[in-house]
């Protein structure tokens, strides 16, 4: 999930924060609230990769799986690979940026 809105599977309680924008001044620079994902190394064959992902899909059809996930704040997001990847993509270059304007400097 990814915008302003909340998924309204996952109990209000446990949302995270939402980062307010209106600071910097730029409001394509936004945080959804966090995101999680599987990562395997970067030259992983495209079907093992379209397995796994197959393989995740069919555990978070499974009721039981989703009522503990959902508990834990997880809402039953799925995507495919390569959204995910762009994702991932999109999402360091906006924290870079928001680091930038922050100036957050490596140490």
């Amino acid at each position: 999930m990814a915008g302003a809105c909340n998924d309204i599977t996952v109990p209000r309680t446990v949302h995270a924060r939402r980062s307010h924008h209106g600071r910097s001044g730029r409001s394509d620079i936004v945080s959804d609230g966090g995101w999680f994902g599987l990562f395997a190394p970067a030259k992983t064959p495209a079907d093992i990769v379209t397995r796994l992902h197959e393989e995740v899909r069919k555990a978070r059809a499974d009721p039981s799986i989703n009522e503990k996930l959902t508990g834990l704040g997880l809402g039953p997001l799925g995507t495919s690979p390569a959204a995910f990847k762009q994702q991932v993509s999109d999402d360091i270059k906006k924290f870079a940026e928001m680091a930038r304007l922050a100036g957050i400097q490596p140490e």
